[in-house]
């Protein structure tokens, strides 16, 4: 017997034609699998529209949700009791359905169908999903780069160079170099900072623009808006912002 609660609506399966424990799969060999409740059972017609009614109130709370990707929030959840052939759940579970009833005629009877996940465990696994991104960027071992205290985790590599000289044909049709025998040394930083050194960035900029630079120095002659990102790390929500721009290399 499984029950289902959300707010004060509760429904209890009397008939449950089939074991309802078993996993969501996802990359199994990764622990990416989640409990998961199949219910499927026989029941009157009247205790069809509870069930659906049930759901439909949980739904319109999800609606109004944002995406757990981003929040990191479990949110509206139903909460799932019951027994059945060597298991038992006695402490509530808090689920999602992750799959609506169905509900089909059966004589004097409904068959009806739903499905429910642990959604802690399903929700570890949507945050862990996107932390690999963040990782796949740090394995590269790019590094950091630092300006004004300012520490930017590196997502591409930087150092490049600037005026070059150019080729030109001479009148024989031989070559000719025109321009700078020397090319400039620059840094495109590409890369995210935390809340706490964007400001430090920001406030490097500002001051480091406002003075004539000395040789040797790094100065700052393209920037882009930074982008903010809110992503897992370690199981946890956070904001970060992606940063791009350019150094150069006083000669």
């Amino acid at each position: 017997m499984i029950t289902l609660s959300y707010n004060s609506a509760t429904y209890t399966f009397p008939n449950l034609t089939d074991h309802p424990y078993g996993y969501d799969e996802g990359e199994v060999r990764r622990g990416r699998a989640v409990r998961r409740w199949s219910l499927t059972g026989i029941i009157a017609r009247e205790d069809a529209a509870t069930l659906a009614s049930l759901f439909e109130a949980w739904n319109a709370a999800k609606f109004l949700e944002d995406d757990p990707a981003r929040t990191g929030v479990v949110g509206a959840t139903v909460a799932f009791t019951g027994k059945a052939p060597g298991f038992n759940w006695s402490t509530p579970v808090p689920c999602w359905f992750s799959g609506a009833p169905s509900i089909q005629m059966a004589g004097i009877y409904c068959r009806v169908s739903a499905t429910v996940v642990d959604a802690a465990a399903a929700l570890a696994v949507i945050l862990r999903q996107g932390e690999e991104e963040a990782e796949q960027a740090a394995q590269l071992n790019l590094g950091t780069l630092t300006f004004g205290g300012a520490v930017v985790n590196l997502t591409a590599r930087p150092d490049g160079f600037t005026d070059l000289p150019a080729l030109s044909l001479t009148p024989s049709g031989g070559h000719m170099v025109t321009g700078p025998l020397q090319p400039t040394q620059t840094r495109r930083v590409q890369g995210w900072v935390t809340p706490a050194n964007l400001t430090l960035l920001e406030s490097w900029l500002s001051a480091t623009a406002a003075v004539s630079p000395s040789t040797g120095a790094w100065f700052p002659v393209e920037w882009s808006e930074p982008v903010a990102q809110r992503r897992a790390d370690g199981g946890t929500i956070g904001t970060y912002y992606d940063v791009s721009f350019t150094v150069a290399k006083i000669r």
